[in-house]
């Protein structure tokens, strides 16, 4: 994600969503330990009970969902993904919205939570 991150600093907003496999995964302060441990630069929200899992329709992890600049979901993949498919498909979409004049393109700061 960081390199991708890098590469789309004013078009792409990364947002991780945590759905746990086991009990101690739902707890918050586990899960922020575990993204500071990882140096994970965007924000992750926790998704105790499925909800956001459930909305998107989503059966396995991991699994990314790109989502166009008006909400809609116009890509799906479960389990792992090359990462050069992932960029193209990203390429594609934003030459797409480009083309569309629907890209607002900003960079988006957050600021990481620190120890």
């Amino acid at each position: 994600m960081r390199q991708l991150r890098d590469i789309y600093p004013n078009e792409l907003v990364i947002i991780g969503v945590h759905s746990a496999k086991f009990p101690t995964e739902k707890l918050t302060e586990n899960i922020r330990e575990a993204v500071m441990r990882h140096d994970i630069r965007h924000p992750v929200v926790n998704d105790a009970d499925f909800e956001i899992w459930s909305q998107y329709g989503v059966r396995a992890w991991p699994t990314i969902v790109l989502v166009d600049p008006l909400g809609k979901v116009v890509g799906y993949q479960s389990g792992e993904i090359d990462a050069a498919e992932l960029t193209h498909a990203i390429d594609t979409m934003i030459q797409d919205f480009r083309r569309q004049n629907a890209l607002k393109p900003e960079q988006i700061a957050f600021a990481p939570e620190v120890a």
